[in-house]
């Protein structure tokens, strides 16, 4: 009951701050955060819980598969996931995660007492849970692509200009950036990269930042 009751209150949160969005400005820019920048360590803690998103593994209608599930919406835990899934749940359809919902489930196992400022009817929370613009536009300090750290993150941006998604930066190779996302085309957690100077990147990437922390 306690479960099923913090998942409303987490669907009633993205819709303010969904609609705070749309109150506030459509074109998301990144300023005014507060707080610290999350230490080295505890991006690196975030970034080893990002990598059990992506590399667990489960039993689901006889077959094995590897991955928390893409859920828009979507705000489990591994652990949460995995009861789920066992207590019949279908993946991607009533059990699974969203980009920004996995980036706030592997900084809060990182640390329990992180909070996320958001702007809710005008005034400044800080809140346990954050979506993709609210990330984007509060809790990040702006950084370089080389100044990205192990368990930093990586935005993407829409057609439109806006935050389409949000990814969790694993580390550099020549050109090759590999990160962690909730991806909707692949319908869960996975690790992948980009080559800076394709197409998708060069169109589609908006920002990295290095996450501020708040605590309450």
């Amino acid at each position: 009951m306690a479960r099923k009751v913090a998942g409303v209150l987490t669907c009633a949160l993205l819709v303010v701050l969904g609609w705070s969005a749309l109150l506030f400005g459509a074109e998301a820019t990144p300023g005014g955060a507060d707080g610290a920048v999350a230490p080295a360590e505890l991006a690196q803690r975030a970034l080893r819980e990002a990598r059990r998103f992506a590399d667990v593994t489960y039993e689901w209608d006889g077959a094995l598969r590897q991955g928390v599930a893409y859920l828009w919406g979507g705000r489990m835990s591994v652990d949460e996931y995995l009861d789920a899934v066992a207590a019949g749940k279908a993946p991607g359809v009533e059990a699974g995660v969203d980009a920004s919902a996995l980036v706030v489930q592997a900084y809060r196992a990182a640390d329990p007492s992180i909070r996320f400022t958001a702007v809710v009817q005008g005034e400044r929370q800080l809140l346990p849970d954050a979506t993709s613009d609210s990330l984007y536009r509060f809790n990040i300090r702006a950084i370089s692509v080389e100044e990205l750290r192990p368990g930093d993150l990586i935005f993407f941006k829409s057609e439109s200009g806006g935050v389409a998604g949000v990814a969790i930066f694993e580390r550099r190779e020549g050109p090759n950036i590999h990160y962690i996302v909730a991806s909707p085309n692949a319908g869960k957690v996975v690790r992948t990269f980009n080559n800076v100077h394709n197409s998708y990147w060069q169109t589609r990437f908006l920002a990295a930042g290095q996450v501020l922390v708040s605590s309450r």
